[in-house]
């Protein structure tokens, strides 16, 4: 299948735009991506796709307190000034983030397919330091991240203790950015079933 994204040409409010509602109804299991997680929660990792909303980042933080947590950025950023943007974001959740926002990750904003190579080489270099008891994959960045975080979960960490977790809220806001700067088309083929993992 081919998916689409419109990238926009600027958020409406920069740093400060709200993608969502303030209050954070549940984190939790996104229906169709949960692993079978085992008791062992002794090397749990949390790997955030950080977005603009702290209260998000920090919602999924708070909720996976005990894991270790790692952050992907968006690195090169749609447009120059959104790094920025997104850094400064990040630094509001870091008390709740702790020590992740020394381990970033960087992936192109706008490239799925390099999102999913980053968080295999990522989580293949941590078990290869010790076996990962439990993994949950939150991804609150751009639509490509999102995609790239799912190309990841269906191709290499299906039938693990892996999860795709989100932080739900009771709101989100229609109008988010001004303008399209450019239209990406992602060609997505996917294993067949009999050869997935």
């Amino acid at each position: 299948f081919d998916a689409l994204y419109a990238e926009p040409r600027q958020y409406s409010h920069k740093e400060q735009t709200a993608f969502s509602g303030p209050d954070v109804q549940v984190v939790r299991q996104v229906a169709g991506c949960e692993g079978s997680h085992v008791g062992d929660i002794s090397h749990d990792v949390t790997i955030i796709g950080a977005g603009y909303e702290d209260h998000l980042l920090s919602a999924v933080a708070d909720a996976k307190a005990k894991t270790k947590k790692l952050c992907m950025l968006g690195f090169p950023s749609l447009r120059a000034d959104m790094y920025q943007e997104n850094i400064l974001r990040v630094q509001m959740a870091e008390e709740a983030l702790g020590a992740s926002i020394e381990n970033e990750i960087l992936a192109p904003a706008h490239d799925p397919f390099v999102v999913a190579t980053e968080l295999s080489r990522v989580v293949h270099r941590h078990e290869q330091r010790k076996e990962l008891t439990n993994l949950y994959l939150c991804p609150l960045s751009t639509k490509p991240h999102v995609l790239g975080f799912m190309l990841f979960y269906l191709t290499e960490r299906l039938n693990t203790p892996t999860s795709v977790i989100y932080p739900f809220c009771d709101q989100y806001n229609v109008s988010t950015s001004i303008g399209v700067g450019r239209i990406w088309r992602y060609t997505i083929e996917l294993p067949s079933i009999n050869s997935a993992p």
